[in-house]
């Protein structure tokens, strides 16, 4: 059973943030979790993203469906990071770099309206 809690999305920069937005949230890893991605309107795209949970703010700009989102954020669950540190430190890290750019490269072929990939995510047997 995923673990949901409520995650304050932070758009804009860290330093600057624009505005912020309390979303329901499936808990990934710890610092880590799937939410709803927003677009500037505050808007509801119908897509999912990954939010860093101490920052608010995305992982990486993708709005894939909730199917290619949990299959792409394994880039980020299964490698050995620490993802409660704070944005300064994961920025630094190459290997962070390293699995965001996984995870956006597997995120980025779906389209979320209608997801017609069928040899990404691994169907139910």
């Amino acid at each position: 059973m995923p673990q949901i809690t409520t995650v304050t999305i932070t758009q804009g920069t860290p330093e600057a943030p624009i505005r912020t937005l309390h979303v329901t949230a499936e808990v990934i890893a710890p610092g880590l979790a799937i939410t709803p991605a927003i677009d500037k309107d505050n808007g509801l795209t119908g897509g999912w993203t990954v939010t860093h949970m101490p920052s608010g703010h995305i992982v990486m700009p993708v709005d894939p469906c909730i199917g290619c989102i949990r299959y792409a954020a394994r880039h980020l669950t299964e490698a050995d990071l620490d993802w409660t540190r704070d944005m300064d430190a994961l920025r630094a890290d190459e290997a962070v770099r390293q699995a965001a750019h996984d995870f956006a490269y597997d995120a980025e072929g779906c389209d979320s309206a209608d997801c017609g990939i069928t040899g990404l995510v691994p169907q139910a047997a």
